[in-house]
């Protein structure tokens, strides 16, 4: 339905010149449209038109963001920087029937969750802001991802946390995950799979990397993971 009138001009021409402030005008239109609003209803009574009342409403998915909506969407574009593959997006790896790599964005959705049963979460990463519901079992380390920084000091008891999760139970799924699950938590998974599955560093590297192809620890971690595999030689 197209105005009779243009309600901006009516509004500016009702305000003086010297007062024409923009609050002003949009009080003078929001004044003329409930008018029109009004003058509408009763020229067409069989179409209803109206206009809830605050707090009337409840506030649903479908008529509003949901509270961390901009953190999640900030979460996504941090998710898929420029550092990624063009044609790679947010998703969870299977490495192993139960042990799965993701970024941030995607270990912190619920619906992923859900949909790959995950029963147990490591959080490689620095100021974890999510709270995981009291079903899944999290264990979080918080590590800067830097060649200078020292990661494999958790290498043993978190391999032994996912290890002792994964037998205790044949439907337990573990989900390892950093910011963008590239460096730290394949760093993680890496050495899970060289210490229980008899791996060297080139294989397991290999095999994680044709399941999560962004897959690029840090030159630092490599270094780490090197050392590690020594020691893991050594102890047998």
């Amino acid at each position: 339905m197209a105005f009779p009138f243009n309600a901006v001009a009516i509004a500016r021409s009702h305000v003086p010149r010297r007062s024409r402030g923009t609050l002003k005008v949009v009080h003078l239109i929001h004044q003329l449209l409930k008018f029109q609003l009004r003058q509408f209803s009763q020229e067409y009574p069989r179409i209803l038109v109206s206009s809830p009342r605050a707090g009337t409403i409840p506030m649903n998915r479908s008529l509003s963001a949901d509270e961390d909506f901009f953190e999640r969407r900030n979460l996504r574009i941090t998710c898929t920087s420029r550092y990624m593959r063009a044609d790679f997006r947010p998703q969870a790896s299977e490495i192993l029937p139960n042990l799965y790599m993701s970024d941030m964005y995607t270990a912190t959705d619920p619906s992923v969750l859900q949909r790959l049963g995950i029963t147990h979460v490591v959080s490689v990463i620095e100021g974890l802001w999510y709270t995981y519901p009291s079903n899944i079992a999290h264990l979080w380390l918080s590590i800067h991802d830097s060649p200078f920084t020292n990661i494999d000091y958790l290498f043993d008891p978190t391999i032994h946390w996912i290890k002792q999760a994964i037998d205790s139970n044949a439907h337990v799924r573990v989900l390892v995950h950093c910011m963008l699950g590239m460096s730290r938590s394949a760093s993680v998974v890496i050495a899970y799979l060289m210490a229980t599955l008899g791996m060297d560093l080139p294989t397991a590297l290999a095999h994680v990397k044709v399941k999560r192809v962004i897959v690029q620890p840090n030159s630092g971690f490599v270094k780490q993971l090197m050392h590690f595999e020594c020691m893991l030689k050594e102890r047998s």
